[in-house]
C-alpha cells in the first residue's frame, strides 16, 4: 500500500471521528451550548454553534445566498464572448481619479502618474433579482478572471502596472441591472514630448491616451463618463497634488477614433497642462548670471597698470559663466532649438567676454611706444669715457637730459651727429 493512500485513509478516519464527537457533544448538552446568530441577506438566518465542525461551517457557507447567486450567474457564462455578441458594440464609460503626478523629466521626455482607473459597462448576463435583499455584489479580484473585461491599455506609455501592495488594488462591483464597475490603481510612465523654446517660462502639454487593443469600434466604444453633474470624468485634488517644478493648471478630455491597418479603434485622451515654476530658476540661474556680469564690470574700475588683478578677474568671470551654462544645460535634453534661457546666457556671456576683450585692448594701447636703449660710442676709433653722458642727434631721435636715447625709427639721413659732453 502506498504512502498516499495511507495518508488519505488517516485523514478520512480523523474527519469521521471529529464528526462523531461533535454529534455526541451536541446531543448530550444542547442547552449549555451558546449559539451565535448571524443574519445575512434575503431574510434567511444562520446559526453558528461553537462546537460546529469545519466541514459543517464550510457546508453552511456554501449554502450562503450570495455564493449561490454567484454560482448561478457563472453557470452558463462564457467569458470568451463580449456582452450581446453579434449585436451593437459594448459602450465602456471611463473615469479617472489622479492620485499623484511626477516626476516630470525633461531629459527623458516622460512623466509618471498614479491613477484610479475606473471602467463601467453593462453585461446583461450578470443581471440578478434585487428583491433577494442584495443591492449590489462586491467581489474580490479573483472573480474578475471569470467574466469578460475590456482590453484597454495605454498606447503612449513606456511602462504601466497595477498596484499590488498587500493585495491587488482592484474593485469589482456588479449592480442588479448588470452594470459592472471595474476599478484598479495603475501607475503609468507615459511619453511627454516637450517644446522648450520658452524654457523656463514654458507651459507643457502632456497627454495620457486610453485605447482598445483588439476590439475595434464595431465591438467596443470608449467614452468619458460625464452623465454625473457632480463629478468630472477626470478628477484630482489640487491641494494635495503638489509638484516640484510644475503646477497643474488645467486638463482637457478628448474622445475620437483612429484608423489603423487592423481596423478602426476607439480612443480616449486626457491632456494635462503643466506650468513651470520660475522661482527655482530665478534663484539658481538668473541671479548668479547677473551677479557674474556685474562682477566683470568691476574690471573697469581697477587701475589699468594692475595687469595681474585685471587679468585674473576677467578670466575668472568668463570661466564661471561657462561653468554655469554647462551645469544648467546638463539637466536638459540636447535639442537643436534655441531656448529662452540660452538667449539670456548668450547675452550675459557677451558682456563678460567683452570685459575680457576690453582688458586686452587696454593692455595693448597702454604699453610704451619708445623703448630706452643704451647708446654706442660715437666713433669707433675714440674710446668711450665711462660715466660721460653723450648725445645722439638725428632727424627722428630725441635724447633725454640724462643721456638716454629715444628711438623714433631709422634716421632719414645716413649722416648723424654725435656730441660728447664732458661732465663738469
Amino acid at each position: 500500500m502506498s504512502a498516499t493512500s495511507v495518508n488519505a485513509q488517516l485523514c478520512l478516519l480523523l474527519t469521521l471521528a471529529s464528526v462523531c464527537l461533535s454529534s455526541g457533544g451536541k446531543s448530550g448538552d444542547k442547552t449549555s451550548d451558546e449559539e451565535v446568530k448571524s443574519s445575512v441577506g434575503g431574510g434567511r438566518e444562520f446559526f453558528f454553534d461553537e462546537h460546529m465542525t469545519v466541514l459543517e461551517e464550510i457546508h453552511m457557507l456554501e449554502n450562503h445566498p450570495v455564493s449561490r447567486l454567484l454560482d448561478r450567474l457563472l453557470l452558463k457564462y462564457d467569458r470568451r464572448l463580449r456582452p450581446h455578441y453579434g449585436g451593437p458594440p459594448v459602450v465602456v464609460n471611463v473615469t479617472m481619479n489622479i492620485d499623484s503626478v511626477g516626476p516630470i523629466s525633461e531629459v527623458d521626455m516622460n512623466f509618471r502618474i498614479d491613477i484610479s482607473f475606473r471602467q463601467y459597462w453593462i453585461d446583461k448576463r450578470l443581471m440578478f433579482n434585487a428583491t433577494e435583499g442584495i443591492d449590489s455584489l462586491t467581489v474580490n479580484s479573483n472573480f474578475l478572471s471569470n467574466i469578460w473585461q475590456p482590453d484597454t491599455y495605454f498606447p503612449d506609455s513606456y511602462e504601466s502596472k497595477k498596484q499590488e501592495v498587500m493585495v491587488p488594488n482592484i474593485l469589482l462591483r456588479i449592480q442588479p441591472d448588470g452594470l459592472v464597475l471595474y476599478s484598479a490603481r495603475v501607475t503609468v510612465i507615459a511619453k511627454c514630448p516637450m517644446d522648450l523654446m520658452y524654457f523656463p517660462m514654458d507651459i507643457q502639454e502632456c497627454s495620457l491616451m486610453v485605447e482598445t487593443f483588439g476590439y475595434t469600434s464595431k465591438d467596443l466604444i470608449l467614452r468619458w463618463k460625464d452623465d454625473d453633474p457632480n463629478h468630472r470624468p477626470v478628477e484630482f485634488n489640487r491641494q494635495k497634488l503638489e509638484l516640484a517644478q510644475f503646477d497643474l493648471i488645467n486638463l482637457v478630455t478628448k474622445q475620437y477614433f483612429l484608423d489603423f491597418s487592423t481596423g478602426n479603434f476607439s480612443d480616449l485622451e486626457v491632456v494635462f497642462y503643466f506650468k513651470r515654476d520660475l522661482i527655482y530658476f530665478i534663484i539658481q540661474t538668473y541671479v548668479p548670471a547677473t551677479l557674474i556680469v556685474l562682477l566683470s564690470w568691476v574690471n573697469f574700475y581697477v587701475n589699468r597698470h594692475s595687469v595681474p588683478a585685471r587679468a585674473s578677474l576677467a578670466i575668472t568671470t568668463v570661466l564661471t559663466m561657462i561653468t554655469l551654462m554647462g551645469a544648467t544645460n546638463s539637466n536638459l535634453p540636447r535639442v537643436s532649438s534655441i531656448k529662452a534661457l540660452d538667449i539670456y546666457f548668450g547675452i550675459c556671456f557677451l558682456y563678460v567676454f567683452g570685459a575680457l576683450v576690453e582688458f586686452a585692448l587696454v593692455c595693448y594701447f597702454n604699453k610704451p611706444r619708445y623703448q630706452p636703449k643704451p647708446l654706442a660710442p660715437p666713433d669707433k676709433g675714440e674710446p668711450a669715457v665711462l660715466g660721460a653722458p653723450w648725445r645722439y642727434e638725428s632727424a627722428n631721435n630725441r635724447v633725454q637730459s640724462n643721456g638716454m636715447l629715444l628711438l623714433d625709427g631709422p634716421p632719414r639721413s645716413p649722416k648723424a651727429t654725435f656730441t660728447v659732453e664732458t661732465p663738469i
